[in-house]
């Protein structure tokens, strides 16, 4: 067992000139028993060592490095610098191999007397330094890479965020500015609470937690100021069936008469799955309990669609207001066969094309994204449709 960073650090040095060693002399590799084949330096030192092969692999990489790092080599033997110096400079060297080499001596002498963060800026800053990219088109490449993904997990959503570094410091900046004040609540909370035995394992949100709700207060604030007139709305759907259930459950609470809720048997459920809806109309599950509380904290709009629509054909060609929104709610998606675009971002489709007779009615509307809408124009003019 090491615990001492310098003593792995020897030792990791030493693993590295021994692959290095072995490498370099070319030494044949005896075949693995049972294979008949002779594997690659990293797979062979695993199955000697009985060791993952990736960490392998990393030693015998990191053995190429020192070969061409002899300072860099002596001090991690010396104990001068650890091994996490030799993981970040062995990033640097993938990265620009000739800066590394030429300023061996320099970044050495950072390692052993600078404090971690101030080492890893100046490295990084000696690499942009001498990168001869110019700096124009690297800023337009990674504002070109920017983006937002999310990663539906079940109970909850992950987001990726693939930023620049100039709007990450602006993020963070801002995040960290509400959730001080949003901490600076919660402690105020908790002394009006508990008086002198406030602490803060007693609050019911961490750092992390702030963080979150602090983004969310930005994104919400951004919003009611982009559009005053607060016609920015998140749209939920929910069948009557379960906006009811959720209703009485809620009433029970209220009443203290809140007790388990009776499970429904496979036939009942699978009834009810035909027409139960707990969602946002872009497609994002929200459970039944939230979907409601969200609904007593808005507006409640009531649709009806279990039959024929009763509404005649109008003047206008567009489905707008109620119509559309009825539309969507009706087709979650893109109607198009293998198109999971999400209905909010369709553009409403008459099935029967007004150019044939048909009717500007939400029984013959259906949505479709922009590439399937006019995939079905194009058919339709070609009289293919």
């Amino acid at each position: 067992i090491v615990n001492d960073d310098a003593e792995l650090a020897f030792i990791t040095a030493r693993q590295a000139l021994v692959a290095n060693e072995l490498q370099r002399r070319r030494s044949p590799i005896p075949t693995l028993e049972g294979t008949g084949t002779s594997p690659s330096l990293g797979r062979w030192l695993a199955a000697r060592t009985r060791s993952a092969t990736r960490t392998a692999g990393r030693v015998v990489a990191d053995g190429r490095r020192l070969a061409e790092l002899p300072e860099v080599t002596d001090a991690l033997l010396g104990g001068a610098i650890g091994t996490h110096h030799l993981r970040r400079i062995a990033t640097a060297f993938n990265d620009d191999r000739t800066t590394v080499i030429a300023a061996e001596s320099t970044i050495c002498e950072w390692a052993r007397t600078l404090e971690w963060p101030e080492f890893d800026r100046r490295l990084t800053a000696l690499l942009e330094l001498m990168d001869d990219t110019d700096p124009a088109d690297a800023a337009l490449r990674a504002h070109n890479k920017r983006g937002l993904d999310s990663v539906d997990l079940g109970d909850t959503v992950d987001y990726g965020l693939t930023t620049t570094p100039e709007a990450r410091a602006i993020f963070d900046a801002a995040i960290a500015q509400r959730a001080k004040v949003l901490k600076d609540r919660d402690w105020a909370d908790l002394r009006a609470a508990h008086g002198d035995d406030a602490c803060w394992s007693l609050c019911s949100r961490n750092d992390r937690q702030r963080r979150h709700d602090a983004l969310l207060d930005l994104v919400r604030a951004g919003a009611a100021e982009l559009d005053p007139t607060g016609s920015f709305v998140v749209d939920v759907v929910m069948d009557h069936d379960t906006f009811l259930r959720e209703a009485d459950a809620w009433l029970d609470d209220l009443e203290g008469e809140s007790a388990d809720r009776p499970k429904m048997t496979p036939r009942e459920a699978a009834k009810a799955a035909e027409t139960f809806a707990s969602r946002s109309l872009r497609g994002h599950r929200i459970a039944p309990i939230i979907a409601f509380r969200m609904a007593l904290a808005g507006h409640i709009r009531r649709v009806l669609y279990d039959g024929p629509t009763t509404k005649g054909s109008r003047k206008s060609r567009g489905f707008v207001g109620l119509d559309r929104v009825l539309t969507q709610i009706r087709h979650p998606n893109c109607t198009e066969p293998g198109c999971d675009a999400p209905s909010v971002d369709c553009e409403i489709d008459h099935v029967t094309p007004d150019s044939r007779g048909g009717p500007t009615t939400t029984d013959n509307a259906e949505p479709k994204c922009r590439k399937c809408h006019q995939w079905k124009t194009l058919m339709e003019t070609l009289g293919i449709a």
